[in-house]
């Protein structure tokens, strides 16, 4: 089994995987069981990052006189990465060297 990321192979169980993935999950629903637990992993993340997102960026916005924050989790991101003091991980890396 192949599981692929943009057609890009980011994982491959062998057989001896897949077999000992079945002595605890049924044959009938190991590839839903597996999209299941990664679509978790990966919304998870997004979750503790947009929670980090906002302990920084509330205070920031209210130091920029900001007087409404929009409550909805899209908008709000929408509103820090149109920000132009917003920087991404990778140039917040970049700039700390």
């Amino acid at each position: 089994m192949e599981i692929k990321l943009d057609d890009e192979v980011i994982l491959k169980l062998s057989e001896v995987e897949i077999k000992t993935l079945m002595n605890d999950i049924s044959s009938d629903e190991l590839k839903e069981d597996i999209a299941r637990r990664l679509k978790y992993i990966v919304m998870h993340k997004h979750d503790e990052c947009l929670k980090r997102l906002k302990e920084q960026w509330i205070p920031k916005f209210k130091e920029l006189g900001k007087d409404s924050i929009p409550l909805d989790d899209k908008m709000f991101c929408e509103e820090v990465f149109a920000c132009s003091s917003y920087e991404c991980k990778k140039i917040r890396s970049m700039n700390k060297e």
